[in-house]
């Protein structure tokens, strides 16, 4: 009888886990009442109000928006309405941000590449990827060498060494795209040409890196129901929402560390010491960290705005960058920091390593396709992308200029091959809340450190570097 009227204390929730239950945007795309009214007319306009609201100010974002409602609503002419975005915001968007004009030769080059895509869209289909359509990357990066050897011949003209130039600058910023639509031509995954060409630089927003990878990919994530829409906006305006609210806290940050903190960049801190007009050894220290940080606010900032309009439009993709501070391990922030980089990385370079290593131990055949990804793949994305250095500097200059680059990609891919080797990932769920924290802690020092030679210019050497770390460490004066 007592047992039956004891009365069980209430239950508490660890704080730890009150903290990460947290959130500081509700949760509206699980609440039934607002994915019902996100259905409806007035939702739908409310929504696009909020859209506007956030993007106010910049106009190349309110076109985007404004193609985004196009594109979501109008599912008939989806493919053409992709394409007609894709065009006028790679014509007009820079004068939208506030540039000049496109120039003839922009122009000229945004249907050239066009062009160029369908006619190898169309061979590559008829021929079912045979000869060099089967292996795109190393079609592309051969096609783009040689652009670059030909506007380097001295003896053609100005006009025509431009006019290669152009080509090769072109199809290296378009690489990438062109790749993920060669490479879902055919088989189950196959795409209409309009949709590769609608995805080719998309209208709502990529770098080199193609956000949202390829249409194959997108079609997996399309809205196939008012409701799935409805969820996919609503995550849409939460995801610009916080983007502008981490906009604002990197801006604050910035102005913190280095206006009224006077704490130095990262590069400035490396250029001074390297022109022998060094920072002090307390404020180059404090560089470091404060780099890693405004390169989190600034990728997160980019990538929730590009995936933010490509919801919005219909495609519920994942994030670019989700709680990278939160993984236990190098494997693990690498791939919640920068998600379609590694994407890229992993389509074109792990999976075609690791499966041409079949006869391999497991382990060694993982180590050795991370060292292809993060590794060979990571400096040939970087040296490709910057092909125009070959024509400033000379193709000997560019090649040993990245040699600070290059020992990036060597130490990232090697901290991530032991971190898959080592299985932190899988153990995390076994530490206390401390352990927990210990390890993020070594996994944002290992990032801070490798940082140190994360540079793709061509001015300072790897030995500016070297020498910049044992100053930090009180090694050299």
């Amino acid at each position: 009888m007592a047992d039956a009227l004891t009365v069980a204390p209430p239950s508490r929730t660890p704080p730890l886990r009150r903290w990460r239950d947290f959130r500081l945007i509700p949760a509206f795309d699980k609440d039934a009442r607002a994915i019902a009214l996100a259905q409806t007319r007035i939702g739908r306009l409310l929504l696009f109000a909020i859209m506007l609201v956030l993007a106010r100010g910049d106009l190349a974002l309110t076109a985007t928006i404004g193609f985004g409602a196009a594109v979501a609503y109008l599912p008939r002419r989806r493919a053409l309405l992709m394409i007609v975005a894709t065009v006028s915001l790679i014509s007009f968007g820079p004068m939208l941000a506030g540039g000049s004009p496109p120039s003839p030769i922009a122009v000229v080059d945004t249907f050239s590449i066009f062009a160029f895509t369908a006619i190898l869209l169309a061979i590559a289909r008829r021929t079912g990827r045979r000869g060099p359509f089967a292996r795109p990357v190393p079609t592309l990066f051969v096609a783009i060498g040689a652009l670059a050897t030909l506007g380097s011949l001295p003896m053609l003209g100005a006009t025509f060494q431009a006019i290669v130039w152009s080509a090769a600058t072109t199809l290296a910023a378009s690489m990438w795209f062109i790749a993920y639509a060669l490479a879902n031509t055919t088989g189950r995954q196959a795409k209409p040409a309009a949709q590769h060409l609608g995805v080719l630089h998309p209208f709502w927003g990529s770098t080199t890196v193609p956000s949202g990878k390829g249409a194959a990919y997108l079609a997996k994530f399309e809205a196939r129901t008012d409701a799935e829409l409805a969820v996919t906006q609503i995550k849409a305006a939460k995801l610009l929402l916080w983007a502008k609210l981490l906009l604002v806290a990197g801006l604050s940050f910035h102005a913190l560390m280095h206006v009224q903190g006077g704490i130095p960049t990262l590069a400035e801190a490396v250029a001074a010491l390297a022109a022998d007009h060094p920072w002090s050894r307390t404020l180059s220290i404090e560089a470091i960290p404060v780099d890693f940080i405004d390169n989190l606010f600034s990728l997160a900032v980019m990538g929730h705005v590009f995936v933010a309009c490509c919801r919005y439009a219909g495609f519920r993709i994942p994030r670019n960058m989700c709680r990278p501070l939160e993984a236990q391990s190098i494997a693990e922030f690498w791939n919640r920091y920068y998600f379609y980089f590694k994407e890229l990385l992993v389509d074109f370079f792990f999976l075609p390593a690791f499966s041409r290593l079949q006869g391999w131990p497991a382990r060694m055949r993982v180590l050795a396709a991370t060292f292809c990804a993060a590794g060979l793949g990571n400096y040939l994305f970087h040296f490709f992308r910057d092909i125009d250095l070959v024509r400033t500097l000379g193709p000997a200059q560019a090649i040993i200029g990245s040699q600070t680059y290059a020992f990036y990609c060597l130490l990232l891919s090697l901290g991530i091959a032991c971190s898959q080797l080592i299985g932190a990932t899988s153990a995390s769920s076994q530490k206390s809340s401390i352990g927990r924290i210990a390890s993020r802690f070594r996994v944002i020092g290992f990032y801070c450190l490798v940082s140190l030679f994360a540079y793709d210019g061509r001015t300072l050497t790897l030995q500016d570097h070297f020498h910049f770390l044992f100053y930090v460490l009180g090694i050299t004066a």
